[in-house]
């Protein structure tokens, strides 16, 4: 049986707190293990909403004309299937040309668009990640938390989760 990247990483975390409780249990009690989620706080943070407003601003013009080409397209796909039986073979073929033509275009411009959108959420899920861990790096400094969790983490009391202090401060 393999074990995951994942479950991997959830272990060896497990582990260390494990190792630290039991080789120091009196300073154990005082460990400030504190955890984050981090998807939620990706999804419900405003500056996650101001990402997505820009970024429907931004790609809203092209994704239009890909609808539009890609109606225009079908229009002609079924124009030309309507029309057959009363074309000339030539103008069939001019006709069935064109439409590979447009498809070949529409993917491209497609593939483009699909390029550039991953691109720019990347680069604002990155500039995000950066103002989160600001904020979570303030809070350690102020509160002196021990341990920040943020990922595999299965459930977390509402004594130790912080998401919503975070998502607060970040709102500010």
């Amino acid at each position: 049986m393999r074990i995951s990247v994942f479950s991997s990483r959830l272990v060896a975390v497990a582990t260390l707190i494990l190792a630290l409780a039991a080789a120091m249990p009196a300073q154990a009690a005082d460990l400030k293990i504190v955890v984050v989620n981090l998807p939620y706080i990706l999804a419900k943070s405003p500056q996650a909403t101001a990402a997505r407003s820009r970024m429907e601003k931004d790609f809203s013009a092209r994704r239009n004309r890909l609808e539009a080409m890609q109606k225009k397209f079908v229009s002609d796909a079924e124009k030309i299937q309507r029309d057959a039986a009363t074309m000339s073979a030539e103008a069939r073929a001019k006709a069935e040309d064109d439409l590979r033509g447009q498809q070949r275009e529409f993917r491209r411009l497609q593939d483009e668009y699909n390029e550039d959108v991953a691109r720019a959420e990347r680069e604002e899920m990155n500039k995000l990640r950066e103002v989160i861990k600001e904020v979570i790096s303030k809070m350690v400094k102020e509160k002196k938390y021990d341990l920040v969790l943020t990922e595999g983490i299965l459930h977390a009391s509402d004594a130790v989760d912080i998401t919503d202090e975070v998502l607060g401060r970040m709102g500010k």
